[in-house]
């Protein structure tokens, strides 16, 4: 189980593990529950199966979400945020907001934020190019996209006033 998981999540290798053990995890609440399992490799093979497809749209998902909020020419692009309405705001107070959000950043976040949205680079790429672990990465990504929403709804906020 764990090598069909390694072989489908060659990208994430960092998934492989739960993913392991989500599938253990069903199979002892579906032997719980009573489920008769007839031919339990061709079941546990699809039940890592559709584990995986999850997290490949729930990656996909994360990433529309993400690129609506951010979209970088050399810095943001407000008018593409779902959470707000830019319709009635000038198009200088956009550029003005686009600004003071990415001048907020500090240098490492932008250009881990720049790494992954504008260049694409993998998760893997990133970890070696500073000498930090993938989960690392992932944290830092995480805590950036959240810190980028939070100073984007204040911008939103201070506009209105």
């Amino acid at each position: 189980m764990k090598s069909f998981c390694r072989f489908q999540l060659k990208d994430s290798p960092d998934y492989v593990e739960d993913c392991v053990q989500d599938v253990f995890m069903a199979l002892l609440e579906a032997k719980r529950a009573g489920t008769e399992i007839r031919n339990p490799k061709a079941w546990l093979t699809s039940v890592a199966n559709n584990k995986i497809k999850n997290e490949y749209k729930n990656r996909k998902r994360e990433s529309e979400h993400i690129n609506k909020i951010i979209r970088y020419e050399t810095v943001m692009e407000f008018s593409s945020l779902d959470i707000h309405d830019f319709s009635d705001i000038p198009d200088e107070l956009v550029t003005d907001m686009k600004d003071s959000v990415l001048n907020r950043l500090n240098a490492d976040e932008q250009s881990l934020v720049e790494d992954f949205y504008v260049k694409h680079m993998k998760i893997k790429d990133i970890a070696e190019k500073y000498s930090i672990s993938e989960t690392n990465v992932k944290q830092k990504l995480f805590r950036v996209r959240k810190k980028i929403v939070l100073l984007s709804n204040e911008e939103i906020e201070k506009q209105k006033i």
